[in-house]
């Protein structure tokens, strides 16, 4: 949503603590080219819509909306990833095949660890009955334990990124690296308070935002006394607020909900923080 209002798509209003979110372009050409942000945009525009006015709504009434759109915001989620995958092909940052291959071995590095279990249990069973001898399991089960072992020394070997995604993905962990331990640096180290309300976006990606909004107060003590929601938009929101920290909540519930009727048993879903607060294409979100 961050990227959203820095495109001036809509707009945060904070009214004695109530924050509304107000649609300001109704067919953003800017996303037309942003699957990721253009499904987040039509979802809030339902939200929007389901509560009776098309062009904005407060943070409660959505938080209720995603908590009662499990499926949706499922459906929402597995659109994204999708679209987050396959900008990593055409940008040549992952491979296809290495994908495929690393699928392939993994399912073999199942099948041997099950295959071990079940040696394993009816050796057991052997020795208990002792009806045969157990002795002819041993073979089976050191080739099955080795295959075992070499499938998953296979896993940890086969690279999906490519390259060009591995020198990336370098790139955005050095980035990380120094969000976490830029409050340490020289002053003169440190970009200025506006490039951060973009870096927030990789921060609440990487689920460091909180320590990140810590160390702006640190290095700007006077940062809250300076920023206003006009001019800062989201990054007033999180420094002043609990919006964050409450979206990413609705949304793990809703999807915990959603995933418990689907298998009629506990949460398929845990989250931190990390979604939908801004993270688009680059969120490294694993494939392999």
């Amino acid at each position: 949503m961050l990227d959203l209002s820095l495109k001036k798509i809509i707009d945060f209003q904070v009214n004695d603590k109530l924050i509304t979110i107000k649609i300001l372009e109704n067919s953003p050409k800017d996303l037309e080219t942003e699957k990721d942000e253009k499904a987040i945009f039509e979802f809030l525009k339902k939200a929007c819509q389901h509560n009776g006015n098309p062009n904005e709504i407060t943070t409660k009434k959505l938080e209720k909306y995603i908590k009662r759109s499990g499926s949706k915001v499922i459906g929402l989620k597995e659109e994204i990833d999708k679209n987050t995958e396959e900008a990593l092909y055409q940008k040549e940052l992952a491979d296809k095949k290495g994908k495929q291959e690393k699928t392939n071995i993994t399912a073999f590095a199942i099948l041997s660890l099950l295959l071990l279990i079940f040696s394993i249990i009816l050796f057991g069973i052997l020795i208990a009955t002792k009806d045969v001898n157990p002795m002819g399991m041993i073979p089976f089960m050191i080739s099955t334990g080795i295959q075992l072992i070499v499938f998953a020394i296979l896993v940890t070997k086969t690279n999906v990124l490519t390259q060009k995604g591995t020198d990336e993905n370098a790139k955005w962990k050095g980035l990380k690296k120094y969000m976490e331990d830029f409050s340490m640096l020289d002053k003169r180290e440190i970009p200025e308070i506006v490039i951060w309300e973009k870096f927030l976006v990789y921060a609440t990606v990487f689920g460091i935002a909180d320590k990140v909004l810590k160390q702006l107060k640190i290095v700007y003590p006077n940062i809250t006394e300076q920023m206003n929601v006009n001019t800062y938009g989201y990054m007033y929101l999180m420094m002043n607020t609990n919006f964050s920290n409450s979206f990413s909540h609705a949304i793990t519930n809703s999807m915990s909900s959603a995933y418990s009727s689907a298998t009629g048993g506990g949460g398929g879903f845990s989250g931190g923080g990390r979604w939908p607060d801004g993270g688009r294409r680059w969120r490294w979100r694993k494939i392999d």
